[in-house]
């Protein structure tokens, strides 16, 4: 099926797989985080823990996302460049 994809279509899958690994990426960044956090707890002055979260918690909505944009350019380049071999395969 690749023999009809165009230059086009190549760059959209390209682009497609290095947003796939960057989507996949974002599991081990949470699992980092996940840690940090547990380890956040574990201060024992209070204004340290709640210094540290709002870091945290800041580091967990911008690596969601990134996740959430990653995984939508994935999904759009790959099924964009799908859809437009399908059709050049059935002319």
């Amino acid at each position: 099926m690749f023999k009809f994809a165009t230059g086009q279509d190549w760059l959209l899958m390209v682009l497609g797989s290095i947003f796939a690994v960057a989507n996949g990426a974002s599991i081990p960044a949470f699992s980092v985080l996940f840690g940090e956090t547990a380890n956040a707890f574990a201060l024992s002055d209070p204004d340290k823990v709640l210094e540290e979260m709002e870091k945290l918690a800041m580091w967990f909505g911008i690596i969601g996302a990134l996740a959430a944009l990653a995984s939508y350019v994935m999904f759009a380049g790959w099924m964009i460049a799908g859809d437009r071999q399908a059709l050049e395969f059935r002319k």
